[in-house]
């Protein structure tokens, strides 16, 4: 049966490589170059474009021949418009290519031109050998880096090179998209039927073609076989047989023309989540006469395997050297949750986190716990070994970042995953901790690791959890203000932060010290004189963050003898809003809950009185999405305004876009608005 692969893939080469000849055809010939594009000053459908790409073209196909085996063919041939000196970076072009034991990635046939219009003739320059060179980027990944020759504003550039690859099952995946503005990007594959690939699509770019051919193909091919010899008198003898396989071939090619540049924004995961691309994955393998070979694997089997390998499973069985500090850390308590707190505790102080998110470890737990220093997995592991060792039923949970991307939970693929943290539930309740991070509150997670939902590892349990918390982003701050007769604003501000927000704060205030934090507060605002400057709770992690001062201020306010205007946020507006685009593709994720509320209190300094105050408002967003409360009260000399902002919808789909977008304008508007007093006769 070996044998009638090699055949068969033998045979078919023929035909694949007059497919990717013709897919070739397609693409404007290497070396013409249209006047036009070298005249083009601007992209008139993006005014705001620093380069275009006027065309992408790439095809993929298998090959096998009797050196190399199986190979991926891989063909690319792009042509970029420089428009201004922001685009000279897409002169700048690297080719990823990977590599693992014997098996590797070549890139033949590199070769590129840039070219320009000079007293009005095209001239081009020849991308030299020198200005290309390998450089490794991890243990698997090189790249290969190479610089346009000679751009300028209003060079077009051009390459192409094709990429010999030993791994067939791993179809490179294609960008209808990128950060300018493309023309025209097409892609083509032909699959023989013998291979499975699922077609992961995404994005919000609209392709002007999406076609699937199939064809009936016949080849032939002819085996050659001796007898052997059983006597003097029998001669050996070869014998030739003509045979043939009929097969199908299925032909994809998806082409997206005017596809506008991808825009990120604030409150979103990564763009790898939303921009317009197509990945594939080997879902199985069926030779002639043969069963159907799964490729792709399942979660039972994900599963399966990490609970036995030696960089993950494995190290959750080994815990002896754990016994007696466990037994330290839980003497006289009852309760799981108290149990698990002091081991929280302990994990927190004990290990210093190396910055790197892996959900393996690249060390034994023993090792790791006698340095005193490791990566997330194998902090978040002893963790996990040490609350088992307690007899608390804990597991792993593996999970992507938000800056990692989003898990397809349809398809088990491990790579995917890039973090690790423990689970166990108390009563129904479920528990999910991380313990890289020393100012990190028992049961919450770092925001970057609220992102859809995680993998539970645990043998028979294919659960998925949620890993969106109820944890918010929450300040509140109130001011008690005075205007004093030497034209300064005296009083007292406190503020309580909770959430994310404590978190960033406390985290501030223990790196940079107590005195070093107030120099900063005092730097960022010059004209303010802070006294009696208090923080509460900054070692109680699941209480409020508290910080409380006296201060004297001579900004925020105008005074031109008869008329006082004053800014009542004191700088604690929201200045500008975070939503720009016109239109947004993609969804806004702010991750968690936010809530900010801001109180002023100011006492109307004797022999003036109120000469215009903001109004009043109420926003709110549909479907109880959020709400923004501006209010303005007064009584006796006192005047107060309380702004509050409660975004509880965490999630907006892009067709909610506008109402989110809408929201922060007014918000931006009303926040800004000043108070006036004016001098009484």
């Amino acid at each position: 049966m070996e044998n009638l692969k090699a055949w068969v893939l033998t045979a078919l080469l023929g035909s694949f490589f007059n497919v990717a000849q013709t897919t070739a055809q397609l693409a404007t010939k290497f070396g013409k170059i249209d006047k036009e594009d070298l005249e083009m000053t601007v992209y008139e459908k993006d005014t705001s474009a620093s380069a275009v790409v006027l065309f992408d073209y790439g095809t993929s196909y298998v090959t096998f021949n009797d050196v190399s085996g199986f190979q991926l063919i891989f063909q690319r041939h792009t042509k970029i418009k420089i428009l201004n000196k922001e685009g000279y970076d897409w002169a700048d072009g690297q080719i990823p290519i990977y590599h693992t034991n014997s098996n590797n990635e070549k890139v033949s046939k590199l070769r590129g031109y840039t070219y320009n219009l000079e007293n009005g003739k095209i001239e081009k320059y020849k991308l030299e050998k020198k200005a290309i060179f390998n450089e490794k980027y991890d243990e698997n990944w090189n790249r290969i880096k190479f610089t346009m020759p000679n751009v300028k504003e209003g060079s077009v550039i051009e390459y192409e090179y094709t990429i010999n690859s030993d791994f067939y099952s791993q179809v490179r995946d294609w960008r209808f998209q990128q950060t300018i503005p493309i023309l025209h990007s097409e892609y083509s594959i032909e699959i023989p039927e013998y291979f499975d690939f699922k077609q992961l699509m995404q994005g919000y770019v609209p392709l002007a073609v999406k076609d699937h051919e199939t064809s009936a193909k016949t080849f032939s091919y002819t085996t050659k076989s001796r007898s052997t010899a059983t006597g003097f008198s029998t001669p050996t003898r070869s014998t030739i047989r003509n045979n043939s396989i009929n097969y199908t071939s299925h032909n994809y090619r998806w082409v997206a023309k005017d596809v506008p540049a991808f825009k990120s924004e604030k409150f979103m995961t990564t763009s790898e989540d939303y921009i317009s691309k197509i990945e594939f994955e080997l879902s199985s393998i069926k030779w002639p006469n043969e069963p159907v070979k799964p490729v792709l694997s399942t979660w039972k089997v994900i599963i399966k395997e990490l609970l036995e390998s030696e960089s993950f499973g494995l190290q959750l069985k080994r815990r002896g050297f754990l016994k007696d500090k466990v037994a330290e850390l839980i003497a006289g308590k009852t309760e799981d949750e108290e149990k698990a707190k002091a081991i929280y505790k302990y994990i927190q102080d004990h290990m210093k986190w190396n910055g790197k998110n892996r959900f393996l470890t690249n060390e034994n737990l023993r090792k790791v716990y006698e340095s005193g220093i490791g990566n997330s997995a194998e902090i978040n592991l002893l963790l996990n070994v040490m609350l088992v060792e307690a007899g608390i039923d804990a597991s792993p949970v593996v999970l992507s970042t938000r800056n990692n991307g989003k898990v397809q939970m349809l398809y088990p693929i491990i790579n995917n995953f890039n973090y690790v943290i423990t689970h166990f539930k108390v009563n129904d309740k479920d528990f999910l901790l991380d313990a890289t991070n020393k100012h990190l509150p028992f049961n919450t997670l770092p925001y970057n690791c609220l992102n859809d939902q995680g993998k539970i590892i645990a043998k028979d349990n294919l659960d998925w959890i949620e890993l969106r918390r109820k944890e918010r982003y929450g300040n509140f701050i109130q001011v008690n203000l005075a205007l004093n007769e030497d034209d300064e604003i005296t009083g007292k501000i406190k503020s309580s932060c909770s959430g994310y927000e404590a978190l960033e704060l406390r985290a501030e205030i223990v790196d940079q010290g107590k005195e070093k934090y107030l120099e900063e507060l005092e730097k960022e605002n010059e004209d303010w004189i802070i006294e009696n400057h208090e923080i509460s709770n900054l070692d109680k992690l699941e209480s409020p963050l508290n910080e409380e001062f006296e201060v004297t201020m001579s900004d925020y306010f105008t005074n031109t003898g008869n008329i006082i205007y004053i800014d009542p946020m004191l700088g604690e507006n929201t200045k500008e809003n975070p939503f720009k685009l016109e239109e947004r593709s993609y969804p806004v994720d702010f991750g968690c809950p936010i809530q900010e509320t801001y109180i002023m209190t100011l006492d109307i300094p004797e022999g003036y009185t109120v000469d215009e105050l903001p109004q009043s408002a109420m926003i709110a967003l549909p479907n109880k999405g959020g709400s923004f409360k501006y209010s303005v009260r007064t009584m006796g000399n006192k005047l107060t305004v309380t702004s509050t902002i409660n975004i509880k919808q965490i999630i907006f789909k892009p067709e909610e876009y506008q109402y989110i977008k809408e929201f922060f304008n007014r918000v931006v508007t009303k926040q800004a608005e000043q108070i006036v007093l004016k001098k009484t006769t």
